[in-house]
């Protein structure tokens, strides 16, 4: 590459993550309202072990057929539950749910049906959507299919979640993956559901998200803003907003699980709960110290590891339903045809 090109480059993203007087965490929504930076929001916490248990849900979805009017998706889920820094339950479950398009009060809308054998699956008729539903289009277009299986995922973690409260009791810990805000049509349901049974066994709700994008008012990451006041130890960060949405019951926190670690996780719990940060993040800090990622839940690694669907899985499930059609899969094949040009190009490539 050119010399003077990246020399270019090194010195826009220099100047983009110069340090500023950032004052405040930047949100668009007015729902939220944001406190100043400040070092007095910082909190140290020491790693304990108190006997309580923690489950942990992650899910992971791939498409498998696609077509604008059709999208046929494996999906899977799993939860593991510790206690003690030792898992004494875990299951792992998947199962199809293909999204297709009818006409509904002269409206394309999607629909959703699900094959499973005993797997917990969300109702299907929360998967009705009409295609331009302002929580899944993308901007003046109509939404994708394919986006329907992203949500059937999202609504079994939530089922799957709830499933577990009966396995739980007071004090114990139920973590997600992502955050605790409803996002989607049909979602606060769920989670409506998810907070009453935890609420019945005084069981704490929270959700821990590998990536943030808040930024703050000056632009910068927020993440980055609070690493470079460069505290030491195990620290939480904490008000960073009052939320006064109804789509979003939640308290947010950033935590830093591990002394050594180059990670700091948006963490949230459920703002109507019991909560005691420090003996809560104290519990999660002592199943921080896997090297494989150092300062992350070795549970969550777990739960990612075995929900998620690798790419090269994707030909075993094809080809069976390839074998499964026999001559009929050309039938298929116009409607293929109009989503898979990209992927000729890049085994081109």
């Amino acid at each position: 590459m050119d010399k003077e090109i990246i020399k270019k480059i090194k010195e826009k993203i220099t100047g983009n993550i110069a340090q500023y007087s950032d004052s405040y965490p930047k949100f668009s929504n007015p729902s939220y309202r944001p406190f100043r930076i400040s070092e007095n929001n910082f909190h140290h916490f020491a790693e304990n072990d108190s006997g309580r248990k923690m489950a942990f849900v992650d899910g992971g979805n791939m498409e498998i057929v696609s077509s604008p009017n059709l999208s046929l998706s494996l999906i899977r889920v799993y939860y593991c539950v510790y206690r003690n820094n030792a898992r004494i339950e875990s299951r792992r479950q998947e199962f199809y749910a293909m999204a297709y398009a009818d006409n509904m009060d002269d409206e394309i809308s999607y629909k959703t049906e699900i094959f499973s054998n005993n797997a917990i699956v969300p109702d299907k008729n929360d998967l009705i959507f009409n295609s331009f539903d302002s929580t899944i289009k993308t901007g003046s277009q109509r939404a994708e299919i394919s986006k329907i299986g992203e949500i059937t995922r999202r609504f079994t973690e939530l089922s799957v979640a709830a499933g577990i409260i009966n396995g739980l009791g007071k004090n114990d810990l139920l973590i997600l993956d992502g955050s605790l805000q409803s996002m989607f049509t049909n979602e606060s349901k769920y989670l409506g559901n998810l907070y009453s049974k935890a609420g019945e066994k005084g069981v704490l709700i929270a959700a821990l998200s590998k990536t943030s994008s808040l930024m703050t008012d000056r632009g910068n990451s927020f993440v980055a803003v609070l690493e470079n006041f460069n505290k030491q130890g195990k620290w939480y960060y904490h008000p960073v907003a009052e939320v006064s949405s109804n789509d979003h019951k939640a308290d947010i926190f950033f935590v830093k699980f591990h002394e050594n670690s180059d990670y700091i996780f948006r963490f949230e719990c459920c703002k109507e709960a019991d909560f005691n940060p420090g003996e809560v993040f104290g519990l999660m800090a002592n199943n921080c110290r896997d090297p494989v990622f150092l300062g992350y839940p070795y549970a969550l690694i777990e739960a990612d590891r075995l929900a998620r669907i690798q790419e090269n899985e994707k030909g075993f499930y094809v080809t069976a339903l390839m074998a499964e059609f026999g001559n009929e899969w050309k039938k298929l094949k116009p409607y293929l045809n109009t989503k898979n040009a990209h992927s000729i190009l890049d085994s081109i490539g």
